[in-house]
């Protein structure tokens, strides 16, 4: 689906001119509402809605509703909130910003970004690496992406995207993290989905009322990199996933090639870009919309929903368990299926956290050889000799994972009498050793 933002100077401009006291008359107003209603009429993505929105304004200053109101940004805030009420869209937004109107106004003229400019910009996308903050390979052989947005797509970027799919080109499957993912741009969300297609596939279509047209948008039969359209998908969504990354999650749940994890997304679904209302105000309309080739529709106000419902923080874990479960359930390799297992103990610790009581940890506590067990705080701890004291996290009841050294875990083990006896440390290369208490259990 293809999408269109609105600059950040107008959430900025909003900011600054809504500090300021500004008188309005009443001729200001009749011109501001019906300059308002037209833009709404014109250019809302459903017809019928800013026709609605347009009446509502109109009939609220029939009706004398504003008479009171002498302040602009007051105003403001009051056809806002009255447009709301008809309809609520979280991609709309209204406030004065004269720059803005100004950009909007010089647009056509506009000459193209100069060289400098553009290294500019590219040099800022750079610093978070095109918006991929996190690619490793999880336990289990998991691919893992995170994206904080869907950047602009360009050579440099195109690069980015087919080194992170590189580097997780050989794992068992691949969970996409858009946990935080805020938006951006849609041409990078083709370009990301399209590497899990081996030939176009229609991802979907887009209306666009201002110019009273639908286009039909396919997967991209080339990419930079090299693409991997057998690979199993998880994708994690939560409440802050907004706009773009919703397109892609909505898009690859539909068409059955991934598994979304997580919370109902934000729920903003369309298109949005400035129009000017008067020389001080502007208003972002969503003005375009997608039309899945599934559903027909697309996710606005109800956002995706997950096939899998979780926390969001819980959200990773979930995908990694349901993985490695599957996994599990063909593996016959016993190295493959140890390893799966040991990182499946990891997973469902995070999942649901055990509860380790004071009275167990007063147990745990002793010295077992040169191995120490003791308790600060509300943790226990665990020393080698001389060597530094690390904390351990519980993975179960009684088995334990050593701070800084996730390869590696303690468990307390029992007599018949039910005394705790000696530790079994284990790393992930089934090596065991036991160590006995050499003091006395409580």
């Amino acid at each position: 689906m293809k999408i269109i933002f609105l600059f950040a100077s107008l959430i900025t401009g909003i900011a600054v001119w809504s500090q300021q006291k500004l008188p309005i008359t009443a001729t200001e107003k009749k011109a501001l509402i019906d300059s308002l209603k037209k833009r709404l009429e014109q250019y809302y993505v459903f017809p019928d809605k800013g026709k609605e929105m347009g009446q509502y304004l109109a009939k609220r200053w029939s009706s004398n509703s504003y008479d009171a109101i002498s302040d602009y940004n007051v105003f403001l805030d009051t056809l806002f909130t009255d447009i709301t009420k008809v309809h609520h869209d979280p991609h709309m937004r209204m406030g004065i910003d004269p720059d803005y109107v100004k950009s909007i106004k010089e647009e056509k003229t506009r000459p193209l970004p100069t060289k400098e400019k553009l290294e500019a910009e590219r040099a800022l996308y750079r610093k978070y690496n095109y918006g991929f903050s996190r690619v490793e390979v999880l336990p289990g052989n998991i691919g893992y992406m995170a994206l904080t947005e869907f950047a602009k797509l360009n050579e440099e970027s195109k690069t980015v995207v087919a080194s992170a799919f590189e580097f997780i080109a050989y794992t068992d499957a691949v969970i996409i993290d858009l946990r935080n993912n805020n938006g951006t741009y849609p041409q990078m969300v083709q370009e990301v989905l399209s590497y899990f297609f081996d030939k176009p596939v229609h991802t979907g279509s887009t209306f666009d009322r201002q110019l009273g047209k639908t286009v039909d948008n396919y997967s991209l039969a080339k990419v930079k990199g090299k693409k991997i359209p057998n690979k199993k998908l998880y994708i994690l969504i939560s409440q802050n996933t907004f706009s773009a990354p919703e397109s892609f999650a909505y898009t690859m749940k539909n068409l059955k090639r991934g598994v979304v994890v997580g919370e109902v997304t934000a729920g903003a679904a369309h298109g949005t870009k400035g129009f000017i209302v008067n020389d001080k105000v502007v208003i972002a309309i969503p003005y375009m919309r997608g039309i899945d080739p599934v559903t027909k529709t697309d996710w606005e106000g109800v956002g995706v929903q997950p096939d899998v419902a979780v926390k969001a923080d819980k959200a990773l874990a979930k995908a990694q368990q349901i993985i490695m479960e599957n996994a599990l359930a063909t593996v016959k390799d016993p190295g493959e299926k140890f390893a799966l297992e040991w990182g499946l103990v990891t997973v469902k610790a995070q999942l649901n956290p055990p509860s380790i009581t004071n009275e167990l940890k007063k147990e745990y506590a002793g010295v077992y050889g040169v191995r120490t067990i003791s308790i600060e705080g509300d943790h226990l701890i665990f020393q080698r000799g001389n060597g530094p004291k690390r904390k351990l996290f519980a993975l179960s009841e009684d088995t334990f994972e050593v701070e800084d050294q996730n390869n590696y875990r303690l468990r307390f083990v029992r007599n018949s009498e039910g005394k705790v006896e000696k530790i079994v440390g284990s790393d992930n290369y089934n090596v065991t050793r036991e160590f006995l208490r050499t003091n006395k259990p409580n």
